[in-house]
């Protein structure tokens, strides 16, 4: 199912009515969470609990503290292990190897519902829905759940805000449309308080990884006359300052804090051989395709990627080809009348 403006109402239906028929429903998102899949995860699961539904929430790496507010009761879990569910929800994951080892714990034959909003999705599910147009998976979600008539709580209603907000980058990126703002506003109705939500997602680092913030930035690098910034953590530096490094995500985002960077990139370590690359974009340029060429994946603003080589290895590979776009962009609004407006 492809998500269009005639009829994503009525697929929402069917795929609530086919949910509801289940009983044991097991809801995963992609490593490394976000702000968008665990308010997405948090929300499907509170929903499906209020109809007696056994669910479980799990994904493969832990919640990075910024967003443990969501989930007071600690009901994600990285494991399933002795649940045996009839129901698969894959959320935000435009294919099936970006729930990393849990893809090989899934019984063979499970039925999977596929939700998501990016472009590149390989509709992996047996029931597949792909709204490109949604800003976050928190859009779709609060559709799915007004279609039941569910009584929005205040947890859910902050996990769906927090979905938004983060997906749209405080509704920064070029994602952001009147329809997420208009669902923000009617979740701020609902009861959420967005300084309260904002400060716990964007005003609440541990002193170590403020000081490691701080180290890192003063070691940042510009390349392409200025247009490519980026920042990087090794596996020394994660430990000396005692930080986990799920704790860094938010971190890409200073990238583009520097006048003329429109292109940012973070490079994290997380052990030997294994290396994190977040991507962000304030340009044409889209980094969700850089990202696809690694083998991860994103959106035009915003992606990322693991590679498993040398830290610096990987930088260089990675620096090599974004340097790559940035010469062909810039031949590209030499010869385009549009692109030169921009």
């Amino acid at each position: 199912m492809k998500a269009n403006s005639s009829k994503s109402s009525d697929q929402l239906r069917k795929i609530r009515d086919f949910i509801l028929k289940k009983d044991n429903i097991l809801i995963v998102s992609h490593t490394v969470p976000d702000g968008d899949s665990i308010g997405s995860q948090m929300a499907v699961g509170n929903f499906l609990l209020s109809r007696g539904k056994k669910v479980m929430l799990v994904n493969q790496d832990e919640i990075p503290s910024r967003y443990r507010f969501l989930d007071p009761r600690k009901r994600i879990k990285k494991s399933f292990e002795g649940f045996h569910p009839d129901l698969v929800l894959v959320l935000e994951c435009s294919n099936l190897n970006r729930i990393g080892r849990l893809k090989d714990m899934i019984p063979k034959g499970s039925t999977i519902i596929n939700i998501d909003h990016h472009p590149d999705n390989t509709l992996f599910g047996s029931i597949n829905y792909l709204d490109p147009q949604a800003s976050a998976i928190g859009e779709i979600i609060y559709d799915l759940l007004k279609s039941a008539d569910y009584s929005f709580d205040l947890n859910t209603a902050n996990a769906l805000y927090a979905s938004i907000l983060t997906d749209t980058g405080r509704f920064s990126f070029s994602n952001t449309t009147a329809r997420s703002l208009m669902i923000c506003s009617e979740l701020i109705q609902l009861g959420t308080d967005p300084k309260f939500v904002n400060d716990q997602l964007y005003f609440n680092h541990s002193e170590g990884c403020l000081k490691l913030l701080g180290n890192i930035l003063g070691n940042l690098k510009l390349l392409g006359n200025g247009k490519y910034c980026f920042l990087s953590i090794t596996y020394k530096l994660i430990r000396a300052f005692k930080v986990n490094p799920q704790d860094t995500e938010g971190f890409v985002d200073y990238t583009l804090f520097l006048e003329g960077v429109v292109v940012g990139a973070f490079f994290l370590e997380t052990s030997q051989k294994v290396v994190r690359v977040s991507l962000r974009s304030n340009s044409s340029i889209d980094v969700g395709r850089i990202a696809k060429y690694f083998g991860g994946g994103g959106h035009r603003n915003a992606s990322g990627f693991t590679l498993n080589e040398d830290f610096e290895d990987a930088k260089k590979k990675v620096n090599k080809e974004i340097l790559r776009v940035l010469q062909y962009d810039g031949r590209k609004r030499k010869t385009d009348p549009q692109l030169v407006k921009r």
